[in-house]
């Protein structure tokens, strides 16, 4: 039995055919098997199917013109067995002749000379590589010669036509060497002379003509008589005439050999001024068919225009709800017209789950839930869990739970959010149990849209209340013990932003500026009155190539009045931090306590530069300094000086993350170490991993 096993064996491998190659002198066996690998094991799989055959012999055939052999001719022979009639072997049969160096490009005119500079119509033609020969490929030099051909009548010459010519030495099949003569036939070179409007009542050739302005004489291109009834077409449509139709034809008046004057006509029927008719929505399984009205510019009844309807698009587009929005234009009458608004909605909820490390809090995780239409309302619901994991410096936990209503009162402009929160944060000098609610109001003074439809907001105000229970639950030390307990915020804030960078992840240039109030009475049920005020501001210039130098200066007082003496300290400044004077570890630049607590301050100023340096593929360096100082107390405006600050000087390495930010690594140096209250000296230095640029 074994042995019938071998001979089956034997027969089945003795079955398979082979292939040879024979002719070839330039390229070995194993080089051109590399080729056709593929295609044997499907000829092999696919019952000896000839045409993978015929797909070999043609990888053969391509490699050998790809490397300046014009003239390679490939071809196969199929032997097959006598008895079974089955293929044996194939023999690839190749003629190489020489591989064929282009010497010399040659480009001229059927004219006396050429309109155009022979080196700049040479920019058109495949240049020579920079190592190795000049290896004629035939299909590249053709197309070549089409390119000069269209940039030709990219420039008023609508009849030119290129011919490209191959002169080979010696002559072929054997030739070695190749002159390429591309041969131009230019033409007439057109220019538009008039235009003319036919059947025009609504309007006066005068009004037309502000439309689709043009000069006597100007060069007219390809194109030009399109775009021109397209910008009469939308401006028809902007003042009602929704079925308008424009057609445009070209009057030809040949002058001479070397000029065509053209006259376009726009043959126009305006029909009637339109009225929307009937608005329908479909596809909208999940939101209200009120939410989706907000977003729409147009009304059943009014007057068509156009500006309407493509503002009713963008609103669609960008108000997150939708994959894809299309306004569909029904004529039911001469003036009326049916609107069909056809939306396919996003899938409104998605579940995330957060990991990630930074120096300060160590290993933090989270999971989020996010709903961008609650009940089908439009309100975006979220709730946000995360929690350090593995503590670093410090441990924190925190929980978020909002409803934002991105069209407040119906308004595009103006978003609400309610949203209660509870945090529990370790510091240096005590742990903070914060929980409470607050209120804002976003209003969008200005904003601007990109040719991609991405909406920015240029100028922000923020306005809002909020209801904090903060409870210190362990002080580090005797000295702010009295800080120990629960103190009630009950606040009022403003914020105005200013944002003109050029892009949010890695600013270019621009400047990001904003100052934001803070406001606490006992009349509103806080346990202390007081007044704070912080301001940032950042400069981005674009000094070489890639290249950004970062200025940032910010500031901030926090100022107690009524019956309030002191600060608490959960509201006082902190400086030190991957985001501040890098030199300190997070929230400990003095002023310290006796045991070298940090205790916070009632102002502070910061500054920093920074040199931020791509290197390749979204990765980088950093050399920055910063200075700054946490101001014990201020009441008085004399109070706010800067007489004790802090420094660092250091660099970074960073990668850009898309959509994300810089996943940064930066190292600083203390270069003016003083003596802390417990005789200790000020640490050397910091290292400190995070997500985003200091500023």
């Amino acid at each position: 039995m074994r042995f019938l096993y071998v001979l089956l064996l034997l027969s089945y491998i003795t079955a398979q055919p082979i292939y040879e190659f024979s002719g070839n002198k330039d390229y070995s066996n194993s080089s051109l098997e590399s080729l056709i690998g593929e295609d044997w094991q499907k000829y092999l799989e696919n019952d000896n199917d000839v045409s993978y055959i015929d797909d070999a012999a043609y990888k053969i055939l391509q490699n050998y013109r790809d490397n300046g052999y014009h003239f390679a001719i490939v071809d196969y022979q199929i032997e097959k067995s006598p008895e079974t009639d089955e293929h044996e072997k194939i023999l690839f049969v190749i003629q190489e002749y020489k591989s064929i160096v282009v010497k010399e490009v040659h480009i001229k005119s059927t004219e006396e000379q050429l309109f155009f500079e022979e080196q700049r119509l040479k920019k058109f033609i495949t240049p020579p590589p920079a190592l190795g020969e000049y290896l004629f490929k035939k299909n590249t030099f053709r197309s070549d010669a089409a390119a000069i051909q269209t940039f030709y009548r990219s420039k008023g010459f609508l009849k030119t036509e290129a011919q490209v010519d191959f002169i080979f030495s010696p002559e072929k099949p054997n030739a070695e060497n190749v002159n390429i003569e591309v041969t131009i036939n230019e033409g007439p070179r057109a220019y538009l002379e008039k235009l003319e409007f036919i059947n025009n009542n609504a309007f006066a050739e005068a009004e037309l003509l502000k439309i689709v302005p043009f000069e006597k004489g100007q060069i007219f291109t390809p194109g030009t008589n399109q775009d021109m009834a397209a910008k009469l077409r939308d401006f028809y449509r902007e003042n009602s005439y929704a079925q308008i139709k424009i057609r445009s034809r070209m009057v030809v008046n040949s002058q001479d050999k070397k000029r065509d004057n053209i006259t376009i006509q726009f043959l126009i029927e305006e029909k009637k001024p339109n009225y929307i008719h009937k608005i329908t929505i479909q596809g909208n399984d999940i939101n209200d068919v009120e939410l989706i009205a907000q977003q729409l510019d147009v009304v059943e009844g009014q007057l068509f225009r156009l500006s309407d309807i493509i503002s009713t698009e963008q609103n669609l587009q960008r108000c997150g709800l939708f994959l894809y929005t299309e306004i569909e234009e029904v004529a039911v009458a001469e003036d009326k017209v049916d609107l069909n608004i056809l939306v396919k909605e996003r899938n409104r909820q998605t579940y995330s789950f957060l990991a990630g490390y930074n120096t300060i809090y160590g290993v933090v995780g989270g999971v989020r839930y996010e709903n961008i239409s609650f009940l089908g309302s439009g309100w975006v619901f979220i709730a946000d869990v995360e929690s350090t994991i593995f503590a670093g410096d410090l441990e924190k936990s925190e929980l978020e739970i909002s409803f934002t209503n991105p069209w407040a009162f119906g308004r595009r402009d103006l978003a609400f959010t309610a949203k209660g929160f509870a945090l529990l944060e370790e510091t240096p000098s005590f742990t903070i149990f914060n929980r409470g609610a607050d209120f804002f109001f976003t209003h969008y003074l200005w904003s601007s849209v990109s040719e991609s439809g991405l909406v920015r907001r240029l100028l922000t105000a923020e306005a809002g209340y909020r209801l904090d229970f903060s409870e210190i639950i362990d002080v580090e030390d005797t000295d702010i013990e009295e800080e120990e307990g629960l103190v009630v915020f009950s606040t009022i804030h403003q914020k105005l932003t200013l944002d003109l960078r050029d892009n949010i992840i890695y600013p270019l240039w621009g400047t990001y500026s904003f100052i934001e109030f803070e406001e606490s009475f006992q009349g509103l049920g806080s346990d202390v009155d007081y007044f704070k005020m912080y301001i940032h501001n950042a400069w981005y210039f674009n000094v070489f190539l890639d290249w950004v130098l970062a200025i940032a200066l910010r500031g901030g007082v926090v100022i107690p009045f009524g019956d309030t003496d002191e600060i608490p300290i959960q509201k006082r400044f902190f400086g030190g931090g991957p985001n501040s004077v890098r030199s300190f570890a997070q929230n400990e630049m003095p002023p310290l306590d006796d045991e070298d607590n940090p205790i916070g301050g009632e102002g502070i100023f910061l500054a920093s530069a920074e040199l931020r340096i791509p290197i390749f593929y979204g990765l980088g360096i950093t050399l920055f300094g910063d200075c700054g100082e946490v101001i014990e107390r201020v009441r008085t405006f004399n109070d706010y000086r800067i007489s004790q600050v802090k420094y660092a000087i250091g660099g970074g390495i960073w990668y850009n993350i898309p959509h994300l930010g810089a996943l940064r690594v930066d190292y600083a140096y203390n270069p003016d170490r003083d003596v802390n209250p417990s005789g200790s000296k000020e640490d050397a230095s910091q290292v400190f991993i995070s997500i985003g640029f200091a500023f």
